[in-house]
C-alpha cells in the first residue's frame, strides 16, 4: 500500500508492506512509531498518527497539522479508505491529490 508520511518537515511517498491484517498493522505502527490513531480527512482518506504522541511529548508536526486541521504531534501518515468485498472499510493506497499536493509542499 502506498502511504504518504509526514515527518520533520519532510513529506516521502512510502509502501507499507501488504499481508495479514496483523502485518500491516505492525508496519503502520512502525511508521508512526507507536499506537494508531485516526484522523478523518475526507470520506477516502485519514491521516494515522500515535494515540500517545502527546503524553510522549513528542513535536508539533506543522504540516499535518494544516492538513488535519487540528494539532498533530510527531509523524503522520496519510493512507486511502475503500471498502472491501464484506462491506468493511479498510486502509488502501493514498489518494493522488495527496500525493501531489504534499510532496511539493514538502520540499
Amino acid at each position: 500500500m502506498k502511504a504518504l508520511k509526514i515527518e520533520n518537515r519532510k513529506v516521502t511517498l512510502t509502501d507499507i508492506q501488504n499481508g495479514t491484517p496483523d502485518e500491516e498493522l505492525h508496519a503502520l505502527q512502525t511508521a508512526i512509531g507507536g499506537y494508531i490513531e485516526t484522523v478523518t480527512l475526507a470520506e477516502d482518506a485519514v491521516m494515522l498518527v500515535d494515540e500517545e504522541g502527546l503524553l510522549k511529548a513528542l513535536n508539533q508536526n506543522a504540516l499535518a497539522s494544516l492538513v488535519a486541521r487540528q494539532q498533530i504531534v510527531g509523524a503522520a501518515v496519510i493512507v486511502g479508505l475503500t471498502v472491501d468485498a464484506d462491506g468493511e472499510r479498510v486502509f488502501c493506497d493514498c489518494p493522488e491529490r495527496y500525493v501531489t499536493n504534499l510532496i511539493a509542499l514538502g520540499k
